[in-house]
Order: structure tokens, then C-alpha cells, then sequence
């Protein structure tokens, strides 16, 4: 799952959980944050390990459902430009069965020719995986 915030969206974490089962896979959380924009100074080591602590403490709470239904769970943090970043890890890592975006939901209410201006978006033709984005069931 991939999220551009310090925090990941309820209805994300859910359908990775139950894609994971589906698929007897695991998740992996990449959280892109990039504090660097707008500033001239890069980010302190301290900012980065407070910035993981605050991360995992938001996903304590998922941390349980997974644990229980026997599904892999694991956290990754990386600072930057978000485009580079994800490429970077992407590199390292390898591929994934499907990304599942959990950030902001501006990508989801975006309309029309703006829905591509996002960097999610972007980033979308170097992979091969598809790009889920899950929403809030309407009522």
C-alpha cells in the first residue's frame, strides 16, 4: 500500500488486508513523505525517527487485524521527492502484485483532465502492477 501522508486511509488498509488473503500475500506499507519541498535545509535524522515512530503508532491500531488473520504487515519510510522515492524503492524492493493507494483522498476526488496531475499518477507507466485506489462505500 502506498500513501504520500504520515497516515493511510481506514478503507485502504481494509482491502489490502483482504487482498492479502485473497491472494495469500503480505503488505507492505510505503509512506512517501516529502518535507524537503519549500525548504532549504534537508531533514534532520531526529525529524525522520520521530516521523517513523508517529507512522507506526497510526498503524498499531491495523497492526492487530492483520496479526490475527495471519497476514504480514511491514512499514517502510522513506523522505524525499515522492516520485523519486518510490522509483528508488521500487528498484530495491522489486514488483508488487498490485498497488493500493491509502493517501489523501484528493487523488480519488479529482476530476476530470486534473486527475493526472497527481504524481501517482505519473508514476503509474513505469509499473507494471495495477493502481487501486479503494473508496468509502456510499450509504
Amino acid at each position: 500500500m502506498l500513501s504520500d501522508s504520515l497516515s493511510v486511509r481506514d478503507e485502504a488498509m481494509d482491502y489490502s488486508l483482504n487482498l492479502a488473503l485473497r491472494t495469500d500475500s503480505f503488505v507492505v506499507v510505503l509512506l512517501l513523505v516529502n518535507l524537503n519541498k519549500g525548504r532549504e535545509v534537508g531533514t534532520k535524522p531526529a525529524e525522520i525517527e520521530e516521523m517513523e515512530k508517529n507512522s507506526k503508532k497510526a498503524l498499531e491500531a491495523h497492526s492487530d487485524k492483520f496479526r490475527q488473520k495471519g497476514v504480514y504487515l511491514e512499514l517502510w519510510l522513506r523522505v524525499g521527492d515522492p516520485i523519486s522515492e518510490f522509483l528508488k524503492f521500487l528498484a530495491g524492493i522489486g514488483s508488487f502484485q498490485a498497488i493500493v493507494w491509502g493517501g489523501t483522498e484528493d487523488v480519488i476526488s479529482r476530476k476530470g483532465s486534473s486527475v493526472g496531475d497527481h504524481w501517482v499518477y505519473k508514476v503509474k507507466g513505469f509499473v507494471d502492477s495495477p493502481l487501486l485506489i479503494p473508496s468509502k462505500r456510499e450509504q
